[in-house]
């Protein structure tokens, strides 16, 4: 099965991390893709953080 993943040029470009400051830059290090309930059915990691820029696809591919 496979999804495209897109990023919108203003999505995710905040963190949770208490030592993030607005003046860091984001990087992309994880995918993770929610069903309609909000509960977590997937994670991918790439293979080395990508800074976040503009628009951004990622495709997934998995398999059951």
């Amino acid at each position: 099965m496979n999804y495209l993943c897109n990023l919108g040029q203003n999505q995710f470009m905040t963190s949770n991390n208490p030592t993030w400051t607005d003046s860091d830059v984001p990087y992309v290090s994880e995918v993770g893709l929610y069903d309609s309930d909000k509960n977590l059915m997937i994670i991918t990691k790439v293979q080395s953080p990508e800074m976040r820029l503009g628009v951004q696809q990622y495709s997934i591919k998995f398999d059951f």
